[in-house]
């Protein structure tokens, strides 16, 4: 199977960030993820049940020409989420060195970062 686990990270600069800050950033690191990607793509994130901020992430999404799909799911039921949920806290974990098992290791070969475009 040819994959890669592709991501983007935000550093707080301070301890408490807005709820805009927050949707704000969210949506500037998938865009920086989307605009990795030179294939066609679906995208499925997990559901906020906040309906304004999800469509700002498919608005945003729907600009990019090869997203061909943009959706939000539950996690609960979208095992697809739950694992990718599982690759973000291993790489969180190696980011702030606090992976005591070496669980990045694994995944390391097929990790890419994207930085902010």
């Amino acid at each position: 199977m040819d994959f890669c686990v592709i991501y983007s990270c935000f550093l707080k600069k301070s301890k408490k960030l807005s709820q805009k800050e927050k949707e704000r950033a969210y949506i500037n690191l998938v865009a920086n993820i989307i605009a990795s990607i030179n294939k066609q793509v679906d995208v499925v994130f997990d559901m906020f049940n906040k309906k304004d901020f999800e469509a700002a992430i498919i608005k945003k999404l729907q600009s990019f020409r090869h997203v061909t799909n943009a959706h939000a799911a539950d996690s609960q039921k979208e095992t697809g989420i739950k694992f990718v949920d599982n690759l973000c806290s291993t790489i969180r974990l190696h980011l702030i060195n606090e992976d005591a098992y070496g669980f990045y290791d694994i995944i390391q070969p097929w990790v890419k970062e994207v930085k902010e475009v």
